[in-house]
């Protein structure tokens, strides 16, 4: 770990649990602290910390940029939250009521920082029988999305809308965690009954509709393990469900959430995560029957290289198409990985590509146009360091039993 990351992590605790211990950071380090804070998308939260510092405001009075940035983002923030609260009044006016998680739901943990949590998009699930409905209010509202094909519903993950007018997009949920392998498969069973046992979240006078507290942790729980088996989590995952926890934690059904992270292999990763939270954040959690560790600083150091979704540069792109090989095909071969790297499966591509679950015989065109790509940025594409940080990564997945 660096030293800007561990200044990070330091500021990071603060932030959330009001210590007033200040780190030494010296002139030099600020810009490596908010470089490591901007890749894990919370440069905002590090900043109205770090603004208390007494070192820090030379700094800041040499470098505006920081200041200037966060206002942006606290107000383009503060935008979509409105944005999206019109659009879910909408939604109960034409007498349907999605089931909002992440983001917003994320944020209300953070109390009065709560603007100071981004969030890129906001994420509501709803049955496949009210699709066309949720549509219908969507496009009503200046919401527009790539037409998808009835049948090829249940094959998707999510359909994105965005409205150019306001900048908000929002990601419309069939099923939570897409069917691209067994483990995604299991965790979307978990959420068969998510719908008859939702809660209420008042924001600014809006009742949202959201997943009760256990089913909510659980989702952030799986949402962030889908994550790391895919291109990876960032530490803001890590801080919304440890939040998460420590404020829910008397009307969670703990037993509940072991028995659904076992029958994931997701046990091991969340006893790490919790670890990392208590020992780097600040935190004091524990799930009973969870105490046995792996690699708690090893989880650590993935998430803090990979980034916020894993997709900070190029090479941990290409990363995260060999480990979601590896785990398609239960082990790896950097031979057999590279083949099918290019030459994805129509079960991977299928979410991605929905048109190809009528057509399946379209998929060697697929193949060809990814072929073109890479060889486009054939001088970009640098396999060898990819294939060494999926190595690495795939080594943490061995040791969670997960390959």
């Amino acid at each position: 770990m660096t030293n800007a990351e561990k200044i990070f992590l330091t500021i990071l605790k603060n932030a959330v649990h009001h210590s007033e211990y200040q780190p030494e950071v010296a002139a030099d380090d600020w810009e490596s602290v908010f470089s490591v804070a901007s890749a894990q998308s919370l440069l905002p939260l590090i900043y109205n910390s770090a603004s208390e510092y007494f070192e820090f405001k030379k700094f800041d009075e040499a470098h505006p940029e920081y200041m200037i940035t966060t206002i942006k983002m606290l107000g383009i923030q503060v935008t979509r939250t409105s944005d999206f609260l019109n659009l879910y009044r909408a939604f109960l006016e034409a007498g349907i009521a999605p089931v909002v998680v992440k983001g917003i739901v994320c944020r209300s943990l953070y109390g009065e920082l709560q603007d100071f949590r981004l969030s890129g998009d906001e994420d509501i699930l709803i049955e496949k029988k009210d699709y066309e409905h949720a549509k219908s209010v969507l496009s009503t509202c200046g919401y527009h999305s790539d037409d998808v094909a009835d049948n090829t519903l249940s094959a998707i993950q999510e359909v994105t809308f965005y409205n150019e007018e306001t900048g908000l997009t929002v990601e419309l949920h069939l099923n939570p965690f897409g069917e691209d392998n067994q483990i995604r498969s299991k965790m979307n069973t978990w959420f068969r009954k998510s719908f008859k046992e939702t809660e209420t979240l008042e924001i600014d006078g809006v009742n949202l509709c959201v997943l009760s507290s256990t089913d909510n942790l659980l989702f952030l729980l799986f949402h962030a393990f889908k994550h790391f088996l895919s291109a990876g989590m960032g530490i803001r995952m890590a801080l919304d469900i440890l939040l998460c926890m420590e404020r829910n934690q008397d009307n969670i059904d703990w037993e509940y959430i072991k028995t659904a992270l076992e029958d994931v292999k997701a046990g091991s990763f969340t006893a790490d995560l919790i670890a990392m939270g208590n020992m780097y954040l600040g935190f004091d959690l524990s799930i009973d029957g969870l105490d046995i560790l792996t690699s708690p600083d090893e989880l650590l150091e993935d998430m803090l290289r990979m980034g916020t979704f894993g997709i900070s540069s190029q090479v941990n792109v290409d990363a995260s198409r060999f480990t979601k090989t590896a785990i398609e095909r239960k082990g790896s071969n950097k031979i057999v990985d590279t083949v099918h790297l290019i030459f994805p499966s129509w079960n991977q591509w299928k979410g991605f590509k929905p048109y190809l679950v009528n057509k399946p015989w379209m998929l060697p065109v697929e193949w060809c146009k990814r072929v073109g790509r890479y060889w486009k940025k054939r001088d970009k594409v640098n396999f060898s360091e990819s294939r060494k940080i999926a190595d690495h990564r795939i080594e943490l997945m061995k040791k969670y039993k997960v390959i």
